[in-house]
């Protein structure tokens, strides 16, 4: 489910961006430098959910994240600390939604972690 808010920032935020969209760059997959936005209704998608899960609680805490868009690929496993990410990915891919952001906050300190979410097999955003 969309929210109408998410609509209005995803517009607000492809006016202003001022870098290319992923489909203007040739696929949904890019390794640049990072300044391209996904498609609208991919940005409405993302935007909704990370704002229903910041007015949640987990263990009564509130929940905060932080997040990339980016393909797993995009981020060599030689690349670790302390120049390079640490990555731990998952055994399965898990689902973008708020309460898997919910689910996952607990687990992460917010100015050193980031959720990694990227496009599945059917296109669809996944943890």
């Amino acid at each position: 489910m969309r929210h109408a808010n998410a609509r209005d920032l995803a517009l607000f935020v492809m006016d202003h961006w001022g870098g290319a969209r992923l489909s203007e760059l040739g696929g949904a997959i890019d390794c640049g430098p990072g300044d391209s936005l996904p498609e609208q209704n991919t940005l409405e998608h993302l935007l909704s959910c990370c704002y229903q899960a910041s007015l949640m609680r987990e263990e009564d805490r509130p929940v905060r994240f932080r997040l990339i868009l980016r393909a797993p690929g995009c981020f060599d496993d030689r690349d670790g600390p302390p120049a390079g990410l640490h990555r731990l990915p998952f055994s399965e891919p898990q689902p973008f939604d708020e309460y898997e952001l919910q689910r996952l906050s607990p687990a992460m300190d917010f100015y050193r972690s980031l959720i990694g979410v990227g496009y599945g097999d059917q296109g669809n955003l996944e943890i």
